[in-house]
């Protein structure tokens, strides 16, 4: 997954996390979690396996300045008696695009406002962190199975099939594109040679994604491209 970066989001308040409302950070989107980079320099970071969920909200483009009076509970007003109506009406004489994140985990939440993308477009861009959480949640991965498991048991799915599609809950797979009908009788195109396999020296480690046996000192899995950078919330676990 290519790290995805909202930079200059304002924070409008949250619970248990060191960042206080005004402040400005820089959101990046990595493989294994969300680092926080506050404007003193100073980061925290979430880890996705602590993400509950992400929601994108906000009336998007305005096309007038101010207007956050506060007294509601949306996405164009604030609760009454706390400072976010003041600091969306500092941000309305800075930015016309009105995006609000909030970030829901296991010790606390964090919301935040973003300048850069509509609601909608900011939802498409997440698309692949959304997948992520999709795919470490048990209850989803169960739900998804017993379908499957049913449509096998009803003839609608072959075992190969069951088998197949259930690995492609838990590993990330791109689905294959179909050429048009008068190309699916032409012939093959030639294939190259097969890679040799690649050799890993030094110690050994396991991906904590996928599994897969690769260098305990690997900034990157090669099966399921995890990230153990410094940053990383995910570090390979030695063999």
């Amino acid at each position: 997954m290519h790290h995805i970066s909202l930079e200059r989001c304002a924070c409008l308040g949250g619970y248990n996390y060191p960042i206080s409302p005004g402040d400005s950070a820089n959101l990046t989107f990595e493989s294994s979690a969300l680092l926080a980079r506050l404007a003193d320099g100073s980061a925290f970071s979430i880890t996705y396996f602590e993400l509950a969920s992400i929601e994108v909200s906000g009336p998007g483009l305005s096309t007038t300045g101010g207007g956050f009076i506060g007294g509601g509970f949306g996405v164009t007003g604030a609760i009454e008696g706390m400072a976010i109506a003041a600091i969306l009406n500092g941000l309305t004489t800075k930015s016309k695009i009105h995006t609000f994140v909030s970030l829901i985990t296991n010790i606390g939440e964090l919301h935040l406002h973003y300048h850069g993308m509509e609601p909608g477009a900011l939802r498409i861009a997440l698309a692949p962190v959304y997948a992520t959480l999709r795919r470490i949640s048990p209850t989803w991965r169960e739900e998804r199975r017993a379908g499957l498991e049913l449509a096998r048991t009803e003839g609608n799915l072959s075992g190969s099939d069951f088998e197949r599609l259930s690995q492609r809950l838990t590993q990330p797979a791109k689905e294959v594109r179909i050429p048009p009908p008068e190309q699916q009788h032409a012939s093959p195109p030639k294939q190259q040679p097969a890679s040799p396999p690649t050799v890993i020296s030094g110690p050994l480690g396991r991906c904590p994604n996928c599994a897969a046996t690769i260098s305990l000192h690997a900034d990157e899995c090669p099966s399921c491209m995890a990230m153990f950078g410094a940053h990383s919330a995910w570090k390979v676990v030695p063999l």
